[in-house]
C-alpha cells in the first residue's frame, strides 16, 4: 500500500477578466487529496486576498499603524517581542520586569486594541513582524 500524502501546488497567474475587460492576478490552488484521483483547482484573486488580510470580519480596513502608535512605548517592545514569537518569561527577562506585569501588558495591549478575534489579532502579530523593526 502506498502511503501517498496530500499534495497542494500554488501557481501565481494572470487571468482575463470578462466582467472587468482587464487582466487579473490570481492564486491557483491545486490540491490532490488521494493517489490517481482528479485534482480540485481553486482561483483566488490577489487583491481579495490583500484586502482580506488587511479587513476585519466586516471587511472594513484596519488601520493597523494607527493601532500600533495608539500603544505606549513599552507595550510597542512586548507586541514586537509577542510578533517574534517570544513567551511571555522571555520577554520578561528581555526587559528586566515580572513575567505579570508582561502578563498585565498584553491583556491591556488586547484592550487597546480591540480587535474582535483571534484572526484580526493575528494579522496585526503579522503586520507588526513585518513593518516595525
Amino acid at each position: 500500500m502506498d502511503d501517498f500524502k496530500p499534495n497542494i501546488k500554488l501557481e501565481l497567474v494572470t487571468l482575463w477578466s470578462d466582467t472587468e475587460a482587464r487582466p487579473i492576478k490570481v492564486i491557483k490552488l491545486i490540491v490532490n487529496r488521494e493517489l490517481n484521483e482528479r485534482s480540485e483547482v481553486h482561483f483566488f484573486e490577489l487583491d481579495k486576498l490583500i484586502q482580506s488580510a488587511k479587513s476585519d470580519q466586516n471587511g472594513n480596513e484596519i488601520n493597523f499603524e494607527s493601532l500600533f502608535h495608539n500603544l505606549t512605548k513599552r507595550e510597542q517592545e512586548i507586541l514586537i517581542s509577542v510578533a517574534k514569537g517570544a513567551t511571555s518569561i522571555e520577554i520578561s527577562e528581555e526587559l528586566y520586569i515580572s513575567v505579570n506585569t508582561v502578563k498585565n501588558h498584553r491583556r491591556n495591549i488586547k484592550t487597546k486594541l480591540n480587535l474582535i478575534d483571534t484572526i484580526e489579532y493575528s494579522k496585526f502579530l503579522r503586520w507588526v513582524f513585518l513593518n516595525i523593526k
